[in-house]
């Protein structure tokens, strides 16, 4: 049987975050900038017709779920910026875990960044795998891998460990 642990640069031993960790730390990344989208699309749309849509409306015209896509990302990106040297994002510092490579070795704040890219944007590749197979495969791979390596971390060649 497989250890779930993994090395560091000054190999210590971590362990590899733990399936509510992962899942914890994405939701809250997810809800937080979600929100904050949302709004600033509301207000965006209130400029642009001057008036309120519902959100289902609003998420009906393809140009917004393109802004509120790209708009996630940016948002994304400029808050976790200090977050990314260390590995982190905002919900995982919260949870306390960080990602590494997939040999332990601290990874770099390019990866780290183009792994947060890809992630935001594979949920919006449905025109390829519908949305609801990639969160199938990642509910598997979090549950059954042993390091919990989600679909983002196999493409970028990293993993999620415990930080202590």
């Amino acid at each position: 049987m497989k250890s779930n642990t993994a090395f560091t640069d000054q190999n210590d031993c971590y362990a590899a975050a733990s399936s509510i960790q992962r899942f914890l730390s994405g939701l809250m990344d997810l809800l937080v900038f979600s929100v904050i989208s949302i709004i600033l699309l509301y207000l965006y749309n209130l400029i642009r017709y001057q008036e309120i849509y519902s959100f289902g409306h609003m998420m009906g015209m393809e140009y917004n779920r393109v802004v509120l896509s790209i708009l996630n990302t940016v948002l994304f990106l400029i808050v976790n910026w200090s977050f990314f040297r260390e590995g982190q994002t905002f919900g995982m510092r919260f949870v306390g875990t960080q990602i590494v490579m997939k040999n332990g070795f601290k990874a770099s704040m390019i990866t780290v960044v183009l792994r947060q890219i890809f992630y935001s944007y594979l949920g919006m590749m449905t025109f390829i795998v519908p949305p609801i197979l990639l969160f199938a495969i990642n509910g598997l791979l979090l549950k059954f891998h042993p390091y919990k390596r989600l679909l983002h971390d196999f493409i970028a060649g990293t993993m999620v460990i415990q930080k202590y």
